[in-house]
């Protein structure tokens, strides 16, 4: 880009995202920095957090003073996030999933079930199921077509 200046558009360099990060407290010389969600949940617990261990915040903010839950390893803990966002979307999360398109939360009955889908259903319900099969019908047809027709020759 001759004769922009670049820092308008930031000479190739990737932007930097902003991430949430929570409060890091001095705790010690064997473990100089440390979490102050990870610090609350040993100083309840009463000894370090085991291996693997992960701490969740049950309101879903990132405050200080939020209640916290110890989830004993990384599948829990996103099995706690799953059902905060059914319950956020009006849903029951012991009956109900949430569509990945739509993001309507919707009884199970209303998704395709099957050994091949990870968690056992479909991420998408029947009716997104059935949009998504037409749009890539559509395009699998029109492939087709432009390849069957003749090619001309000059």
């Amino acid at each position: 880009m001759k004769g922009i200046d670049p820092h308008i558009w930031g000479a190739g360099r990737k932007k930097q995202v902003a991430v949430k990060r929570y409060r890091l407290l001095w705790h010690g010389p064997n473990r100089p920095r440390i979490e102050l969600q990870r610090f609350r949940a040993e100083q309840a617990l009463g000894k370090p957090l085991p291996l693997g261990a992960q701490v969740h915040h049950a309101d879903g903010s990132f405050r200080d003073d939020a209640p916290l839950v110890i989830c004993p390893n990384q599948a829990y803990h996103r099995e706690l996030h799953r059902k905060m966002r059914i319950r956020a979307a009006g849903g029951n999360p012991h009956t109900d999933r949430l569509c990945c398109r739509c993001k309507r939360s919707q009884p199970r009955t209303e998704f395709y079930a099957g050994a091949g889908y990870k968690t056992g259903y479909s991420p998408l319900c029947r009716t997104c199921h059935r949009i998504q099969n037409k749009i890539f019908h559509a395009r699998y047809m029109r492939k087709w077509r432009a390849a069957r027709s003749p090619i001309e020759h000059p």
